[in-house]
This record gives structure tokens, sequence and C-alpha cells, in this order.
């Protein structure tokens, strides 16, 4: 899951100054819109994690937050209306962002102090190879298609279906831990 949050969030990154070249604005004022999406997200990122701890949920919401990403993604690779394009990858950068608050506490909670190092370490090791996939093949992909967005639009695909996994075998991971407290609770 982790990967797939990355590959969206460095392709957003590597390719967001060529997104919005592609409007024809000057180069501050490039800089200024290159800004719109990481302003939103650290506002979103605050909002989410507090939404998340205080509901106590976290594989729903980091399978959202992943899924709302890729899906404006995708869409922003289709939309030719500059203000739509960088609304809808603003929307991207806010939930791919906002998806490290709930996801970085999973982990402790099915693992134990002593898995969780070497856990946390190995799922840091598989986003950065998310890190190195997704420039290489959406610039193959430029290479042969010309454009770039084909291949972040099939990039946002991949995040799409891995958060609908997520999301339902979080749920069943929760079931399954709720129905062991209720099994534990004295009578």
């Amino acid at each position: 899951v982790y990967f797939s949050n990355v590959c969206q969030l460095n392709g957003l990154q590597f390719f967001l100054l060529q997104i919005v070249k592609e409007f024809g604005l000057s180069d501050a004022k490039t800089g200024f819109v290159v800004a719109i999406p990481s302003l939103i997200g650290l506002a979103t990122l605050m909002w989410y994690g507090r939404r998340s701890d205080k509901r106590q949920e976290r594989y729903g919401h980091a399978a959202f937050a992943n899924g709302i990403a890729a899906a404006a993604l995708l869409t922003a690779m289709l939309v030719q209306a500059p203000a739509l394009r960088i609304a809808l990858i603003s929307v991207c950068s806010a939930f791919t962002i906002s998806f490290c608050a709930p996801f970085r506490s999973i982990p402790s909670t099915f693992l134990s102090r002593r898995a969780a190092a070497s856990g946390i370490a190995a799922i840091g090791g598989f986003g950065v190879l998310g890190g190195w996939v997704t420039p290489w093949i959406v610039g193959i992909t430029k290479d042969r298609t010309g454009d770039f967005r084909i291949g972040l639009g099939g990039v946002a695909i991949f995040p799409l279906v891995v958060s609908l996994l997520f999301f339902v075998l979080g749920r069943a991971r929760q079931a399954r831990d709720r129905s062991a407290a209720i099994v534990l609770q004295p009578q």
C-alpha cells in the first residue's frame, strides 16, 4: 500500500512543474501555482490525522485517502481545463500526503515492539522503490508517446486497486480483532 502511495507522491512531485508549464504561465506564476497543492496538502494532513484519531479508525482512512488521491490524479490527467486540473491535482496532493497519518500508525497495532522496527523499515523500503519506479515508468511512457499524462494516469490506476484491497483486508482484520476482544472480555 505504501509503495502505491509513494508512486503517486513522486509521480506528482516529479511532473507537477511540467503539468503547470503546459498552462502557458510565466515562471513566477508557475511557481505560485505549483505551491498550491502542497499548501492544501499540509492543511488536509493535519485535519485528516485528527479525524482518524478521533474515530480510532486507520484502515478505512488510509484506503480512502489513497483511493481518492488516485482517482483525482487519474481524472486530472484526463481533463484539459487548467483550473480544474490544478484543483484535482490539489485533491490528489492533499490525500496522498494525508494517507501517511493513519497508515503510519497501523503497523504498531499488530507488530510486537521488537518486530515493529524491522517491519516499519521494510514498509519504508518498499515505499522507496515506488519513488524509483514511477519516474522511470512515466519517463519511458513520455519518451514513447510524447505525453507524460498517459504514464501518470497509468500510475494512478495501481493505487485505486490497492486501496480497495487494503480497505477490504483492513475491515476483515478489524472484524477479527473485535471478535477476539469480545471473546476475551470477562463475563
